[in-house]
């Protein structure tokens, strides 16, 4: 199965808004993380449209975000090998890893 980058998702967001992807979102980074940096980036230059809240959390410099993150990937089934940063919960309770944009 092939998983759907959080960059690649952010993208489309503003094509699909409607009740289905407006909500709370989670995304767990990790402070010096390349790819990381590469999502913060991309939000910085680009607001999530109206309805579209993300929390973030730092799984590096806060131990409680970390104990979050593996819960929550616990209970979405996400494999101890699948786990990364970035990571996007969507209010769909569906887990969305990596960084890359679908470009290359």
């Amino acid at each position: 199965m092939k998983r759907l980058t959080i960059l690649l998702f952010l993208l489309t967001l503003p094509l699909v808004v409607s009740a289905a992807v407006s909500g709370d979102y989670t995304l767990y980074l990790g402070s010096g993380c390349q790819h990381c940096a590469k999502v913060e980036a991309y939000l910085e230059q680009n607001q999530p449209p109206a309805g579209v809240n993300i929390a973030k959390f730092d799984i590096y410099q806060d131990r409680s975000a970390a104990e979050q993150f593996n819960t929550v990937a616990d209970r979405l089934a996400v494999a101890i090998n699948d786990r990364a940063i970035p990571m996007l919960i969507t209010p769909q309770n569906r887990a969305v890893i990596g960084d890359d944009d679908g470009s290359g």
